[in-house]
């Protein structure tokens, strides 16, 4: 097993369904996006067996949301309030944060910020 295929079954295991993006980029790598989103073993399997160099991405679920921030933005490196976070290819950070209500993706909110 890969790296790659060992995270996505973690996340898979605990609910989040995910979906292979292509090397290096944010982009899915199957042709319905996010909606191939699963957490079915097997397919996960299927995916990065055959290309192990594919990124992992999860689905995020309902009541929550992640800020993104990039190197470079004006926001990293402030405090932020205690929360989940991973580290993403560009030396940027992901926070993962629960809410009462969806919020709706949206890039660019400010220079190097994503929601």
């Amino acid at each position: 097993m890969t790296e790659a295929l060992d995270a996505a079954l973690v996340y898979a295991k605990r609910g989040f369904k995910v979906l292979p993006c292509l090397p290096g980029s944010k982009h899915p790598a199957t042709k319905k996006g996010f909606h191939n989103a699963t957490t079915e073993v097997a397919k996960l399997t299927e995916w990065w067996t055959r290309r192990p160099a594919l990124n992992v991405a999860i689905s995020i679920p309902p009541g929550h949301f992640v800020l993104d921030l990039d190197e470079g933005s004006d926001l990293f490196g402030c405090e932020l309030p205690i929360t989940v976070q991973s580290r993403t290819p560009n030396n940027g950070r992901h926070y993962w944060f629960t809410v009462d209500k969806d919020v709706p993706p949206r890039v660019g909110i400010l220079p190097n910020v994503d929601v």
